[in-house]
C-alpha cells in the first residue's frame, strides 16, 4: 500500500472528528441549558465513531469513482504529494509509538496497583454493596469489592472484570451508599468500556491535540452523567454533594485507565454546576429530546461533509498545481519499439494486481509500487485501448540515476517504451485498437523502486 492511501483517510478521518467534535462542545452547552445532561453525554459518547470510521473518505472515494465533481482524478497523486505523505506517515507514526508507550506504561502501573488490593471481608459493607448492586440490576458476583491501603479515594477499574477498590479505611453507611451508587452507576453507563476505547483512539491519533481534549471531555462527562443519575436515584442534590465534600481530604489522581470518586477539588465545583442545570430543568417528553438529538445530528453530518468536500477541492487543486509545474518540466522523450524476440533470454514477472486493474477499468487508472532487481522486466494486467485514445504513464524511480524503460506491451507482442532515471512522464497515442499491457525494465545493475501510475485518456 502506498503512503498516499494512508495519509488521505487517516487525514480525513482525524479531521472529521476534530470538526464534530467542535461542533458537539458548541452544541452540547444548549442541550444542557434545556436539561439534555444525558442526552448531551450520549452523543460525546457517539463522537467516537467518527474518529475511528473514515466514513468521509469512503464517501468522497466513492463520489470520485462515479465521475463526480472531480471526473476520477481525486487522491491520485503526483510526486510532490507521494513525498508530503511519506513525511505525514513518518510523523504520524512516530506520534503513535510515543503514546502507546505512554498507554503502555499507565496500563502496567494501574494492574500493579490493582494486585495490591484484596477483596473486602467486612460483612456489614458487603451487605449494603449488594443491596446497590440489586438496586442498579447489577450481578454483584460480577463486579468484585475490594479493599487497598495504597489508594487515596474510592475508584472503579476494569472492563470485562470491573472492580470497585474502596481506600482501606472506616465509611459512614451514607458514604458508602454515595460510593457504591456512584461507582456501579459508571459500570451501568459502560463508562469505563467507552474510556478504553476513546483513549485507544487517541493514541491512533496522537499528533491531533483535539483528539487528547476530547478523551479529557469524555472523562469530565462520563462523572456529570453519573453525578446526575444518582442525584437522581437518591432524589437529592445536597446530600450527595455533601457527602463528596465530606471525604475530600487532599489532591488525587487517578489514572485515565479508571474512575474515581474523587480526583481534584477544582473539578467539583464544575460538577455541581453541570448537574445543578439538569437537575433543575423542567422534564421534557422523549419526542423533543430525540428531535433535538436529531437536529443536531443532521447538522454534523451536514457540516461535516461541506467540510469533507471543501477538502477534497483542496486535495484536487494541489494536485492540479503540481502536475502543471511537473508540465513545466517536461521534456520530451524519444519513444523505441523493440520486437518481442528481444525479451529472448530477459526474465520477465507478470503482476496483475485485482484491484489496480479494475480501478483502471472503471475509472481509468491504475497505481503501481514495484520492486526491479537488475535486468527484470515486471508487465502488469491486459487492458483494451481504443484507437485515438492515449495512455499516459508518470513513474518515480528510486534511487535517482538507474535508467529504466516504462512502457506498453503492444497487442503484436512488441515493446514500446521510453528510458528514464528518475522521474519518467509520457503520453503514448494509440494508433491501433487492441489489448496492451503496461510495464517496466530495469535496465540497470541496481534494484530499484518504482511507484507511480499509468491511465487510459
Amino acid at each position: 500500500m502506498r503512503t498516499i492511501d494512508i495519509m488521505y483517510p487517516l487525514l480525513f478521518t482525524t479531521a472529521t472528528g476534530a470538526l464534530v467534535t467542535i461542533l458537539w462542545f458548541v452544541a452540547g452547552r444548549i442541550l444542557e441549558r434545556m436539561g439534555f445532561l444525558h442526552i448531551t453525554y450520549r452523543l460525546l459518547k457517539l463522537l467516537m465513531f467518527f474518529w475511528i470510521v473514515p466514513i468521509a473518505y469512503v464517501i468522497l472515494s466513492k463520489l470520485n469513482s462515479h465521475g463526480y465533481r472531480w471526473y476520477g482524478d481525486l487522491f491520485c497523486p503526483t510526486g510532490f504529494q507521494i513525498r508530503v505523505g511519506r513525511l505525514f506517515v513518518i510523523i504520524w507514526g512516530i506520534g503513535v509509538l510515543v503514546a502507546l508507550g505512554f498507554y503502555i506504561v499507565e496500563r502496567i502501573r494501574l494492574i500493579k496497583r490493582m494486585m495490591l488490593a484484596r477483596p473486602c471481608d467486612d460483612e456489614k459493607t458487603r451487605e449494603l454493596y449488594i443491596q446497590v448492586c440489586r438496586e442498579l440490576n447489577l450481578k454483584p458476583q460480577k463486579v468484585r469489592l475490594c479493599l487497598s491501603e495504597y489508594e487515596k479515594t474510592p475508584i472503579v477499574t476494569g472492563v470485562w472484570h470491573p472492580m470497585v477498590v474502596l481506600p482501606a479505611r472506616h465509611y459512614e453507611r451514607a458514604e458508602l451508599l454515595v460510593i457504591f451508587r456512584h461507582e456501579l452507576t459508571h459500570i451501568k453507563q459502560h463508562d469505563l468500556l467507552v474510556k478504553r476505547l476513546v483513549y485507544i483512539m487517541a493514541v491512533a491519533h496522537a499528533v491531533n491535540p483535539v483528539a487528547w481534549w476530547y478523551v479529557r471531555l469524555v472523562n469530565l462527562w462520563s462523572e456529570y452523567a453519573c453525578d446526575y443519575a444518582v442525584c437522581r436515584r437518591m432524589g437529592t442534590m445536597k446530600g450527595y454533594f455533601e457527602t463528596l465534600l465530606s471525604m475530600m481530604q487532599e489532591k488525587v489522581s487517578v489514572s485515565g485507565m479508571a474512575s474515581g470518586l474523587i480526583e481534584r477539588k477544582s473539578e467539583m465545583r464544575k460538577r455541581v454546576e453541570h448537574v445543578k442545570k439538569s437537575y433543575k430543568a423542567r422534564t421534557r417528553s422523549k419526542v423533543i429530546v430525540a428531535l433535538v438529538a436529531f437536529c443536531l445530528f443532521m447538522g454534523s453530518a451536514g457540516t461535516v461533509c461541506m467540510a469533507a468536500v471543501a477538502a477534497a477541492d483542496v486535495a484536487a487543486e494541489v494536485s492540479r498545481q503540481t502536475e502543471v509545474l511537473i508540465e513545466d518540466k517536461y521534456i520530451e522523450l524519444t519513444e523505441y519499439t523493440s520486437p518481442a524476440s528481444a525479451d529472448e533470454g530477459v526474465e520477465i514477472i507478470y503482476v496483475s494486481d485485482e484491484a489496480d486493474m479494475a480501478s483502471l477499468l472503471s475509472d481509468g487508472s491504475a497505481d503501481i509500487s514495484w520492486e526491479l532487481t537488475p535486468g527484470v522486466k515486471m508487465v502488469g494486467g491486459t487492458f483494451y485501448v481504443e484507437k485515438g485514445h492515449f495512455v499516459s504513464v508518470a513513474v518515480d524511480i528510486a534511487p535517482a540515476g538507474k535508467s529504466v524503460q516504462v512502457g506498453l506491451v503492444k497487442p503484436n507482442g512488441d515493446s514500446w517504451y521510453v528510458t528514464g532515471e528518475k522521474a519518467i512522464r509520457h503520453m503514448f497515442e494509440i494508433t491501433q485498437s487492441g489489448y496492451y499491457q503496461f510495464f517496466i525494465r530495469n535496465t540497470s545493475n541496481d534494484v530499484v523502486n518504482a511507484t507511480g501510475r499509468y491511465g487510459i485518456w
